[in-house]
């Protein structure tokens, strides 16, 4: 039932995150759209991440090559993306990492203190974070 679930979830991220990171034409666009899908997708951050979940236990011993393989390829595609934008690739594959980090924390942290800020606030702040002074702010 677990791998069932699994596949599911693979598919959407596969479709909701890595092509739009993939295909985007403008890097900002694409972390914009990542960090929307992601709010989507774990509802504001109230739902707990399947590969964390998952991971723990028995459940790291049937799956653990399936979350390393889904963590390592998110890490990629953020990568690619920084590195679309003229990011240096080390530096690149560093801040996706850190972003990969700064979301599944938030995703632990709203769980253990049933508040949905820490999330909210590390999606908000992400595409700036990670393109540091490349992001247009709507309002202006």
């Amino acid at each position: 039932m677990a791998a069932a679930v699994l596949e599911y979830v693979n598919g959407w991220f596969e479709k909701t995150i890595l092509v739009p990171l993939r295909m985007g034409e403008e890097p900002a666009q694409s972390l914009k759209l990542m960090c929307q899908n992601l709010t989507q997708f774990y509802a504001q951050g109230r739902k707990t991440c399947l590969l964390n979940a998952i991971s723990l236990g028995e459940g790291d011993d049937l799956f653990h090559s399936h979350i390393q393989q889904a963590l390592t390829t998110w890490i990629e595609e953020l990568a690619q993306v920084l590195i679309k934008a003229g990011i240096e690739s080390e530096v690149a594959y560093s801040r996706a990492e850190e972003a990969v980090i700064l979301i599944q924390g938030a995703l632990v942290l709203v769980r253990g203190l049933d508040d949905t800020t820490p999330f909210e606030r590390v999606v908000a702040c992400l595409p700036e974070r990670l393109l540091p002074g490349m992001i247009s702010n709507p309002a202006e």
